[in-house]
This record gives structure tokens, C-alpha cells and sequence, in this order.
């Protein structure tokens, strides 16, 4: 209880009343305990205890009033594992309760084991408990033979002090058979079965529903995905996203209520289905009042829809690798780079054409330019599955055996590093907004070049004449206008390099606007500062040594350390006679002769 006392905390949920039962209370004791629930202003409870007091206290819940419409009650794993062995009454006291339990998928390996199970001992279902069990076991031999522990011998325990843990011996081998059961990874019967810090790995859970005469699974949470939820009574689908999130703000901010439900656009198979060509005549049909998605505003489009004032920029933009302009001064065989060492001076000159080069070029450039120079070479593009795209590149002249669709951000960088040589693409055509998303993530790989075509942007659908449409496109004003939609840019469109510059701005880029700006700095010039300051000291050191060895008889005189460092002085700033430039140039009066 503790730790999830302090789970629940550390996600700020207040805990303001906290009651113990105890196994062994009477009937009367719990009830008194369940009344002083029902005074207390929190209807929702998290029940923690054992499978016999469970039946007891949600027996005493029912009578006092407690199992009904307003509260909630939520069971931990504890108690939904072990849910089948309590019997029908104390389900029917349980209904509309929720619980967790792990989720272990129904494989082949588990279908053989209970048929074999059954044959044996006439027994099928077993529980997550008895099923890790098993894998502990079979675990725990793959750790012996591993280890190569097949005697496992212990010291003789101290029995006067056997309570004592520290007193009792450890077999020499516990380290080693320890470490190898860190490592075992196999597929067990609950799953995959694997240790991370010392524990053993959930791949999820199961969110359950106590219904009828069981419990029936409602959701599954993962680590990765989170929660996914599916009312079993409405069968209504969470859903979520930067549309949804605006049209929620739209709705808010009307002058009247719209209740509304989100269905999910799906095929006969339960399947999802994007093609917004259907989902449109599905609204002509009337099977759906509107669409909420980011559905391009088109001409063809909108004789049998209404849409609304656009809710966000669309057009279609065209997506580049970049490509490095290396210097090849610099590069080449180990015999070319020795010569630029000797011959320090072109060395230098080709290091001033090199820098002279960043100051009006682009280190960085696009492999492409344009959508003309792409259908000039003749190579494969890739473009946003299942959008109109496909049918703005095929009247541009783009034959359709060199279109290849993706459907997510990864699936295009990969097409995109491949290329064209190895099955990939030369370049990528796509929504801007689905442009601000991939170059959040890939800005130093990729560019967008120019925006081919031009769409009316993105909006909400309605049925030709529905008043919703013009009511909705005031309320879209509204959001727009308000900090409320730069929030939501925020959240949805953040990226996912944080170096990345803003994918906001890319917008309002120019078509052909430069990858980046070059400013130079002190970096810019450090080579050349390392030559000059390496070239001083090496100069430096050679006239010192001179210097000093010359006039190494004063530095022998006995006499005190100032006066030898004053002569010292006096010789350095003495004019060399013997010095060229010395005889060229008449006396100066400044310096000691």
C-alpha cells in the first residue's frame, strides 16, 4: 500500500481519507467503516485487500448504498487475478467495478499447455499467477544449466539463529546462478519473460469492467501507448489530435451547445480507412453529420459538401534531402594531402578560396530545386498515402509507376535516405502541416523546396446548407484569434529534434528561401589564427634562445637579480647594427644605443 500510495501522489492525486480493515472484522464493523465512507465528499475508492474480505465488504457496499450511480470503485491487480474464483453472488455485488490485472497474450505455446493441463488434471483456466509460476521455474533451469550449477551445495545453517537472515549461509555459487537469471529472455506462457533493474518485465495491462457474470476487458495500457479505451455499452472511441483538439475550442466557444460524438471512419472489417473521397460521401449520404479531420478544402469537393473558414495552412510541399558541398582541396589520397603540407602557402590560398566560397555559397544545397527539375530526372517520388496528392503529381505528368506512397514520418525519411539507387525516392510531396512534423524531427537532413500546388487549407465538413457550417466557421475565427490556437500549434506541432527551428516558421518560408543562415564568427577564421599564433611562437622561442645565449654573461655576473634583469632589458631593446632593415632606417632616439 505504500507504494502505491506514493505512485498516486507523485501523480498529484489527493488521497483524503484512508480506512483498514481488518481480515478478521465482523459484519458490523465494516459497516460501520463503509458508512463513514458514505459522509466523506469523495466518491471514487481504490480497494487493496484479500479475494475472502473482497466478497465481504463489497457485500456490506451493496446494502449500504454505496454500489450505486456516483461512485466508483477501483480493485487492484490483486483482486481482478484472482476474479473467477469468487462466486456469482459476490459478482453481482461487484457490477460496474473496474480493476487492472497483466495482460498475457493467448498463444499457441498456452492453447497446447492447457489441452495437455486438462488431459492431466482436469483443470483449463489458470492464472496469471500460475502461469508465471511456470515460467519462473522453466527460467530458473535455463539459469542452472547456463551457470553450469548443477551441485548447488550449502553451508550448514547456524541453527540457533535461524531467524537470523544474515546468519545463514550463501552457496558459493548464488552470484553466478543469480546473474545468469538476470539475463534469461524467452517466451514464456504469460509472455515475454525478461528482468529490467531487477524486475520482471509487464508488456501491459488489462483494464476490466466487473459485468454479468464476470469481467469483461474494456482497455489495455501499455507503456509505450498509454491508455486505449473503448466504452463497451456506447462502444465510443477516445480520440485525439490537433483537429479534434480545435474543434472541441470551436464548439466551446459557440453561443450554444453541440453535442457531438466522435466515430472513428472505418471499412466493414472494423478496419481504419483514410480515404477522404468516401468519408465525403458518407456526409452526402447522410450517415454522418460532419467531419472532423484534416480534410483538404478542393473545388470537386465542395459540390457535395459544405466546408467550413480553414482552421489551419495547407498546401502541398515538396520535401528534399540535402546534399554536402565538400571542399576537395582538403580531400583525396594521403600522397595529395602530404604535398598541401609542404606546400604551405597554396595550402593557405586554397583555405582563402574555400572561405571566400562560404561567404557566397551554401555549404548545404538541395539535391533538387523544383517539382520541374524532379520530373526532368525521371526519378521515383514518394507522396502522403491515400490524399489528393496523388492526383495533382498524375496531372503535373508524374506516371504513376514512379509514385510511392508512406504513411508516417519514418517510413518517408527511410525512402528518402535510401534513394533512388537503392529503392527510395529523390523527394517527398506532402501537406505542409504534415512538412511542419517531419521537419521537426529531420530539419538537418531535409528541406522544403517550393509548394507546387496550392490548396484552399484544411476545414471542417457539413451537408450542403447546414447553418452548423457558418456557425462553426465564426467560432474557428474566434479560436484563431485567441492564444488558444498558437497553444495548440504548440502541443501538437512541437518538435522532436530540440534543435530544430521552429517548425511554425516554415510556413512563411519563400519557396526558395536558403537552408540556413552563415554567420561567421572567431570559429570561422581558428585555422588561420593557428598558423599565425603557431608561426609567432616557433619565431618567438628560436629569437629567445638566441637572445638568451648571446648574452649569457650577464645572466653569470654576480650581482643582484634586478640589476642583471635591467641589463637584460637594456640589450634587448638595443638596436641590432648588424640587422638589414636596422641599416636601412636612420637612429632612433628612442632606443638605447
Amino acid at each position: 500500500m505504500p507504494r502505491l500510495t506514493d505512485a498516486l501522489q507523485e501523480i498529484n492525486v489527493r488521497i483524503p481519507y484512508r480506512t483498514v480493515i481488518s481480515p478478521n472484522a465482523t459484519d458490523d464493523e465494516i459497516s460501520a467503516d463503509l458508512l463513514k465512507l458514505m459522509i466523506k465528499p469523495t466518491r471514487v475508492f481504490v480497494v487493496h485487500m484479500n479475494q475472502l474480505l473482497t466478497s465481504r465488504v463489497f457485500s456490506k457496499a451493496k446494502e449500504t448504498g454505496l454500489m450505486t450511480q456516483g461512485y466508483a470503485w477501483i480493485l487492484t491487480n490483486g483482486i481482478i487475478n484472482n476474479l473467477g474464483l469468487l462466486n456469482e453472488t459476490d459478482i453481482q455485488a461487484m457490477q460496474g467495478v473496474i480493476g487492472i490485472r497483466a495482460h498475457f497474450p493467448i498463444s499457441e505455446e498456452l492453447k497446447t499447455f492447457r489441452s495437455r493441463l486438462a488431459k492431466a488434471f482436469s483443470v483449463s483456466e489458470l492464472n496469471i499467477y500460475e502461469l508465471r509460476a511456470y515460467d519462473a521455474t522453466t527460467a530458473l533451469a535455463m539459469a542452472v544449466e547456463d551457470a553450469g550449477t548443477t551441485n548447488l551445495t550449502f553451508s550448514k545453517i547456524d541453527g540457533r539463529n535461524i531467524s537470523n537472515l544474515e546468519a545463514i549461509s550463501v552457496s558459493e555459487y548464488g552470484p553466478k546462478l543469480v546473474h545468469s537469471l538476470s539475463e534469461i529472455q524467452f517466451k514464456g506462457l504469460a509472455g515475454d519473460y525478461h528482468f529490467i533493474d531487477g524486475e520482471l518485465h509487464v508488456s501491459g495491462f488489462e483494464i476490466v469492467n466487473v459485468i454479468g457474470t464476470g469481467g469483461m476487458v474494456v482497455g489495455f495500457w501499455t507503456q509505450k501507448k498509454g491508455l486505449v479505451t473503448k466504452d463497451p455499452i456506447t462502444h465510443e472511441t477516445k480520440v485525439t489530435g490537433f483537429c479534434i483538439d480545435f474543434f472541441e475550442a470551436a464548439t466551446q466557444a459557440m453561443t450554444y451547445d453541440v453535442s457531438h460524438i466522435f466515430i472513428p471512419f472505418g471499412d466493414n472489417d472494423g478496419k481504419p480507412n483514410s480515404n477522404f473521397n468516401d468519408l465525403l460521401y458518407q456526409v452526402y449520404l447522410g450517415i454522418y453529420d460532419a467531419v472532423v479531420g484534416d480534410t483538404a478544402i478542393l473545388a470537386n469537393r465542395s459540390s457535395y459538401v459544405d466546408f467550413t473558414l480553414p482552421y489551419t495552412t495547407s498546401c502541398v510541399g515538396l520535401v528534399v534531402p540535402l546534399k554536402d558541398r565538400v571542399n576537395t582541396d582538403f580531400t583525396g589520397p594521403l600522397r595529395y594531402q602530404i604535398s598541401n603540407i609542404f606546400w604551405f602557402a597554396f595550402s593557405i590560398m586554397s583555405y582563402t578560396a574555400s572561405l571566400s566560397s562560404r561567404l557566397t555559397t551554401q555549404q548545404l544545397g538541395p539535391t533538387v530545386t523544383s517539382i520541374n527539375n524532379v520530373l526532368a530526372k525521371g526519378e521515383p517520388v514518394g507522396y502522403l498515402r491515400d490524399s489528393f496528392i496523388f492526383g495533382k503529381l498524375r496531372e503535373s505528368g508524374f506516371p504513376e509507376s514512379r509514385l510511392v506512397p508512406f504513411s508516417s514520418p519514418e517510413k518517408c525519411e527511410e525512402l528518402l535516405s535510401e534513394g533512388p539507387s537503392r529503392g527510395g525516392v529523390s523527394a517527398a510531396f506532402m501537406e505542409v502541416p504534415y512538412v511542419r512534423v517531419f521537419l521537426g524531427q529531420y530539419c538537418k537532413k531535409y528541406k522544403m523546396m517550393e509548394v507546387p500546388f496550392d490548396v484552399d487549407r484544411f476545414g471542417f465538413v457539413f451537408p450542403i446548407r447546414s447553418p452548423l457550417a457558418a456557425d462553426v466557421s465564426r467560432a474557428i475565427l474566434k479560436v484563431a484569434e485567441s492564444d488558444k490556437a498558437t497553444q495548440l500549434e504548440n502541443a501538437w506541432f512541437k518538435n522532436i529534434d530540440e534543435t530544430c527551428p521552429d517548425p511554425s516558421n516554415i510556413p512563411s518560408q519563400t519557396p526558395l528561401s536558403p537552408v540556413s543562415s552563415l554567420q561567421l564568427g572567431l570559429d570561422s577564421f581558428w585555422l588561420l589564427f593557428a598558423v599565425a599564433a603557431n608561426v609567432c611562437i616557433i619565431v618567438l622561442s628560436r629569437y629567445m634562445v638566441y637572445f638568451l645565449k648571446q648574452n649569457r654573461d650577464i645572466l653569470r655576473q654576480d650581482i643582484p637579480l634586478r640589476d642583471r634583469m635591467q641589463r637584460m632589458l637594456v640589450q634587448f631593446l638595443k638596436r641590432d647594427g648588424h640587422s638589414y632593415i636596422n641599416q636601412l632606417l636612420p637612429p632612433c632616439p628612442c632606443v638605447v644605443r
